[in-house]
């Protein structure tokens, strides 16, 4: 996590001190550890930077075909490229949903439009706690001294939660909007 702002490096240090209460292992990078880890960060140009050495990286897109094979294997059906039309109601809550495709009664519905999640269930009054964003992605192709060990770097303190990772020997970059 790299803070270039001092506000920003002051206002995370409680949950910081939280996370390391709880036994996340958290590294602040000295200039000669920064420069170990991550070579192509100026280390001068930044304020603070914090490491979690136990990190793991998981992509999207392998993860989520994995957890829906597990979730179909386990009984879920899913319905795909279908249009929601309606929520169905019961007296405690949503029990369906009337689709393109009919309708479809269940004793869960799980909302997984992402960043369309909030509006959509606003619709209803409903309140979502998950704070879903849109967010922007490019890749470059492969550049010199980028590879599969460089640890994510999160701009944390970046109005657009700013990151970066490899990805196939490039950079993945993105944000997301506030």
């Amino acid at each position: 996590y790299i803070y270039v702002t001092a506000a920003g490096w002051e206002a995370i240090q409680p949950s910081m001190a939280l996370a390391l209460q709880h036994g996340t292992p958290l590294e602040i990078l000295t200039p000669e550890r920064a420069a170990e880890l991550l070579p192509l960060v100026g280390y001068a140009e930044t304020t603070g930077i914090i490491f979690d050495p136990q990190s793991i990286r998981i992509r999207a897109a392998d993860a989520i075909p994995a957890l829906a094979a597990t979730a179909q294997a386990a009984g879920v059906r899913f319905q795909f490229d279908t249009l929601v039309e309606e929520f169905i109601d019961s007296e405690e809550a949503i029990s369906g949903v009337l689709t393109t495709r009919g309708t479809y009664k269940a004793p869960l519905v799980v909302v997984a439009a992402g960043a369309w999640s909030r509006p959509l269930l606003a619709q209803r009054a409903i309140a979502l706690a998950a704070k879903p964003r849109v967010v922007a992605r490019y890749t470059t192709n492969s550049l010199s001294g980028v590879n599969i060990k460089l640890p994510m770097l999160m701009f944390s303190d970046s109005g657009h939660r700013f990151f970066i990772r490899e990805e196939d020997g490039g950079l993945l970059i993105g944000g997301a909007d506030p």
